[in-house]
């Protein structure tokens, strides 16, 4: 399973996780579940570390802010 987080280990796009930046060996694995839910679908549970409500993206909204995710993660050195 992964996780929910605002800052999140993992980047979901498209269906794939990567990870959002170097992890050491037994990290949590999360990604932002707004990338994942319905938009405008309210999780039932808040996010743990700020309290706020997981509404989930509108669709172009969630490929538009992963697909320049990805890209800069692929860009770095």
């Amino acid at each position: 399973f992964v996780n929910h987080s605002f800052a999140p280990t993992g980047l979901w796009h498209l269906g794939f996780i990567f990870a959002n930046g170097p992890l050491d060996a037994g990290a949590e694995l999360t990604v932002d579940y707004r990338h994942l839910l319905a938009p405008e679908q309210v999780e039932e549970f808040s996010d743990a570390d700020t309290g706020q409500s997981i509404v989930g993206y509108a669709w172009h909204e969630s490929i538009a802010s992963s697909t320049a995710r990805l890209a800069a993660l692929l860009a770095a050195p």
